[in-house]
C-alpha cells in the first residue's frame, strides 16, 4: 500500500514539474514589443515607436503635450522632458483644451485627424515644427495633412509648417450625411502665422457650413503638386458655403489656380490686407461657380454665390485671370485694393463680372451680380497686358446669362494702362460696348465719375509714389 502511494506521489510531482516548465517557457518568450519580427513577405519590422503604441499616459485637462523628433511614443508621457514622438499619438491622447506643442524638426505623418474640440497644435516658442504628409498616391487618396473632423470646433494651428496632402488643411461637414436639420461643418477654427504649401490640390479647403474660420498672417504657396499646370484646380483657399470667413494678413503666392474665393452662398466673407501674386487664375473671387446641392436655400433661395462679401486693402499682382472677379454676388464691397499686371493670360479683365453655370442644373437660378460697390482701388497695367480694365460678360448658354443686373456703385478709383488707355467691354444684349473708353465707361454705367486715369508710379512697397494723383487710394500697409 505504501509503495502505491509513493508511486502516485512521484507521478504527481512529475506532472506538476512539466506544467511549471511549460508556463515558464511561454512567459519568457520575446514579443513584438521588445524584438523585431522577421517575416517571409519582405515587410518592414514592426516599429514600436509610432502611434500604434499601447502607451496611454494620463494628460491633465488644459495641459501642454510636447512632441519632439527625439521623443518616444512608448515611454514618453508628453512632458517637456519626456516628449512623445508623433503628433498622431498626441492627438490620440488629447482632450478638449489641450495644446500639442512641437519641438523643432520635421514630423512625417499620415493624415492627422482631429476629432475633439478646442485642440491647438503649435510650435514651441522660438522653435519651428514641420508637419509633412505624402502627396496622394492615386485617384482614391484624398487624405489631407491636417483634417478637422465635424466636432473639432475651435481648433487652432499656430506657427507650424504644413506640407503635402490632397489638401494641406481641410474641414469636414455633415452637409451630405442625410439629416437636413444637422448639416454643420467644423467651425470657429484659427489658422495663423504658419506656412502651408506643397499640397496636391487646395492648400486650405473649407467645406459647407464650416463657419467663422480665421486664416491670419500665413504664407500659402505652391499648390497643385498633382495637377496639370495647364488645367488645374488647386486654390490657396477654397471656401464653399462657409459663412463669416476672415482671410487677413496672408502672403499668397505661386498658386496653380485661384488665390482665394468664397462661393456656394458664402455670407460675409472678409478678405483683407493680403498680398497675392503669381497666380494662375483669379487673385480673388467674390463668388465663383458651385454645384447646386451645396447651397443653403433656406437663407439663399436665389443661389447667390456670395452675399455681403468684402474685399479690401489687398495687393494683387501677376494673375492669369482677373485680379478680382465677381460671380453671382450680392451687395459686394471691393475697396482700397491695388491690382497690378493681372489678366495676363489673355482672358477676363482686371476687374471682371463673370457668370456662373451651376452645373447647368434646371433648379439653379444662376443670378447676375447685383448692387456691387467698387471704390478707391488702383488698377495699374504694364504695356504687356492687352486685356481690358473692366469687363462685364454675357453668356448665351441656358437662354442667356448676364453677369450684372443694374448698375455698379463706383467711385474714387485710379486706372492706368501703360502704352494705351483704359478700356472696357460690356457684352449684355442691347447695351454692348467693346473696347470702350474711360469717358464712355462713366457715361455707360452712370457712375465712377470722380475716378481718374493716372500713373500711380507704384513702388516696391506697392504704394503710389509721393505726389502721385493716386495717393490715398489702393492698398495700404496694415
Amino acid at each position: 500500500m505504501k509503495k502505491k502511494i509513493a508511486i502516485s506521489l512521484a507521478i504527481a510531482l512529475i506532472i506538476i514539474a512539466a506544467i511549471s516548465a511549460k508556463y515558464f517557457y511561454f512567459q519568457n518568450q520575446p514579443t513584438s514589443e521588445n524584438t523585431n519580427i522577421t517575416n517571409t513577405n519582405n515587410e518592414s519590422p514592426i516599429d514600436t515607436n509610432t502611434e500604434t503604441s499601447s502607451n496611454n499616459p494620463t494628460i491633465a485637462a488644459g495641459a501642454e503635450i510636447y512632441v519632439a523628433p527625439s521623443g518616444n511614443d512608448n515611454s514618453g508621457n508628453g512632458s517637456l522632458t519626456n516628449p512623445l514622438k508623433t503628433i498622431a499619438k498626441a492627438i490620440e491622447l488629447a482632450e478638449p483644451g489641450n495644446k500639442i506643442v512641437l519641438r523643432t524638426g520635421t514630423y512625417p505623418e499620415n493624415e492627422l485627424r482631429i476629432r475633439e474640440p478646442d485642440i491647438t497644435i503649435m510650435s514651441k516658442d522660438g522653435e519651428w515644427g514641420i508637419i509633412q504628409k505624402a502627396l496622394p498616391k492615386g485617384e482614391d487618396d484624398y487624405d489631407s495633412a491636417i483634417y478637422f473632423d465635424v466636432d473639432a470646433h475651435r481648433g487652432r494651428l499656430s506657427r507650424v509648417e504644413v506640407i503635402g496632402g490632397f489638401y494641406a488643411i481641410s474641414t469636414e461637414t455633415k452637409w451630405e450625411w442625410g439629416n437636413a436639420n444637422d448639416r454643420k461643418g467644423t467651425s470657429d477654427l484659427i489658422i495663423e502665422k504658419s506656412k502651408i504649401h506643397g499640397s496636391g490640390r487646395d492648400a486650405i479647403k473649407i467645406k459647407p457650413e464650416s463657419d467663422n474660420i480665421q486664416i491670419l498672417d500665413n504664407e500659402i504657396y505652391d499648390t497643385g503638386k498633382t495637377e496639370s499646370r495647364s488645367d488645374c484646380n488647386a486654390e490657396a483657399i477654397d471656401n464653399v458655403n462657409g459663412d463669416n470667413m476672415t482671410v487677413k494678413g496672408n502672403y499668397i503666392h505661386d498658386i496653380c489656380s485661384n488665390g482665394v474665393y468664397a462661393k456656394g452662398g458664402a455670407i460675409k466673407a472678409i478678405i483683407e490686407n493680403n498680398i497675392i501674386e503669381n497666380v494662375g487664375g483669379m487673385g480673388i473671387g467674390v463668388g465663383f461657380d458651385t454645384s447646386p446641392e451645396f447651397f443653403d436655400l433656406k437663407v439663399n433661395p436665389n443661389y447667390y454665390e456670395n452675399l455681403n462679401g468684402i474685399v479690401r486693402n489687398n495687393f494683387i499682382k501677376n494673375t492669369g485671370l482677373a485680379g478680382i472677379g465677381l460671380y453671382a454676388s450680392k451687395d459686394a464691397l471691393v475697396e482700397n485694393n491695388t491690382i497690378q499686371d493681372v489678366a495676363n493670360g489673355n482672358d477676363h479683365a482686371a476687374i471682371y463680372f463673370g457668370v456662373t453655370l451651376q452645373d447647368y442644373d434646371d433648379k439653379a437660378k444662376r443670378p447676375a451680380n447685383i448692387n456691387p460697390t467698387i471704390r478707391n482701388n488702383i488698377v495699374s497695367q504694364s504695356n504687356k497686358i492687352t486685356q481690358p480694365t473692366i469687363g462685364i460678360r454675357f453668356a448665351n448658354e441656358i437662354n442667356g446669362l448676364s453677369a450684372l443686373q443694374g448698375g455698379v456703385n463706383m467711385s474714387g478709383n485710379c486706372y492706368y494702362q501703360a502704352g494705351s488707355a483704359f478700356s472696357f467691354f460690356d457684352n449684355r444684349p442691347g447695351i454692348e460696348i467693346e473696347n470702350g473708353s474711360f469717358a464712355q465707361w462713366k457715361s455707360h454705367i452712370k457712375s465712377d465719375t470722380d475716378s481718374l486715369e493716372a500713373d500711380p508710379k507704384l513702388g516696391t512697397d506697392h504704394l503710389p509714389a509721393a505726389g502721385s494723383a493716386c495717393t490715398g487710394k489702393g492698398y495700404r500697409k496694415a
